[in-house]
């Protein structure tokens, strides 16, 4: 009897739930049984361009219950009417609580969709993703950026990449990059690369004001972070990490400092696929300090370039006393500026000499 009743409440509790569900009509089950989340890459990502038309790994969460989940691309070119049968769907391989596929995208900007099916509807999801150019920065106040100019960027090409709980999550380059800090190159940079190449740009900023050089060896919180950064842009990498520190390492000779230069860029290739994969360096001498420039620093940069463990980066210790704040260290507005200019121009002949 106890069964009995408890079998009919069961009954009962379904057929409200399908009352529930269905008379409005299906909105509440259709809500929760066919969903889309957590789409990587995520909207505004960008992603290392490697080829004219590269496979992305694209992720997402899903309800168990949604059926035949798919994923497109098209280029993004303005506002646009895409005719959902025109574009190529690609099933989707399920995992627990989850999808992934791989996906072909083109250089530039492209709408990234996604859909699931309960029933005889669909759910739909839009996202922006770009394949073209990704920088990681690193090194100190310079690199982080600490002018009292902040510097807003003129388009949605240029991009920031934070990391957060291992993850890169992307937003408008817009200064500042780094908590606490202020006015930076990036945007400038970014803007004119950008245009150069006709690409999207991103820069993954990790530089932290005041560090030394000895902090960012393995074991310390900035190579930790360093790391964990590159290791979140996998499976695509990016094109260079860009490195601009030395002004709290005056008292390092040349050989100490190449020393720490080169135990880092060896150590970080190292840990990225057990040594099957290196990216590369490009270092600036930055070591201007209240009116003074070092030559461990700057000669320390010279030997690792010379090395080959580094491709040269632009000599900001040229921008003096009228370039700087009034600390005589962070450059100031016009100081950012001829700085993005120095670094715009390595960059272009480095990696884009080819480029009309």
């Amino acid at each position: 009897m106890k069964w009995g009743l408890g079998f009919a409440a069961v009954v009962a509790a379904v057929l409200l739930l399908l009352w529930w569900g269905f008379g409005k009509p299906g909105l509440w089950l259709r809500d929760r049984l066919c969903w889309i989340s957590d789409l990587s890459p995520g909207d505004g990502a960008v992603t290392q361009l490697r080829e004219a038309e590269q496979a992305v790994h694209v992720s997402g969460k899903t309800s168990w219950l949604a059926r035949d989940v798919e994923i497109a691309a098209t280029k993004v070119d303005g506002v646009q009417g895409v005719a959902v049968a025109d574009l190529k769907w690609v099933a989707a391989g399920r995992t627990l609580g989850g999808f992934e596929a791989e996906l072909p995208l083109q250089r530039g900007w492209n709408h990234l969709l996604a859909r699931c099916r309960w029933w005889d509807q669909r759910a739909t999801y839009v996202q922006r993703v770009g394949v073209g150019e990704v920088f990681i920065v690193a090194g100190q106040s310079n690199a982080a950026g600490w002018s009292e100019s902040l510097f807003l960027g003129s388009s949605v090409d240029v991009r920031l990449g934070t990391l957060r709980d291992g993850e890169i999550r992307w937003r408008n380059a817009d200064d500042p990059q780094v908590v606490f800090g202020g006015g930076s190159v990036w945007p400038l940079v970014g803007q004119e690369l950008s245009m150069k190449t006709g690409l999207p740009v991103g820069f993954i900023n990790v530089a932290e004001g005041g560090s030394s050089i000895r902090e960012w060896q393995k074991g310390g919180r900035l190579y930790a972070q360093l790391l964990q950064a590159l290791q979140a842009t996998k499976p695509y990498y990016i094109r260079a990490i860009l490195w601009a520190q030395g002004e709290s390492d005056a008292d390092l000779t040349s050989e100490q400092y190449a020393h720490y230069l080169s135990a880092l860029i060896e150590q970080i290739n190292a840990d990225l696929r057990s040594g099957q994969y290196s990216v590369p360096w490009m270092v600036a001498r930055s070591s201007y300090n209240k009116g003074d420039v070092f030559d461990g620093p700057r000669d320390g940069v010279d030997a690792v370039v010379r090395s080959g463990f580094a491709r040269p980066g632009p000599d900001t210790d040229k921008l003096g006393r009228e370039y700087r704040e009034a600390d005589d260290v962070h450059l100031n507005g016009a100081g950012t500026r001829a700085a993005a200019a120095l670094w715009v121009e390595v960059l272009v002949s480095d990696f884009y000499s080819g480029q009309q």
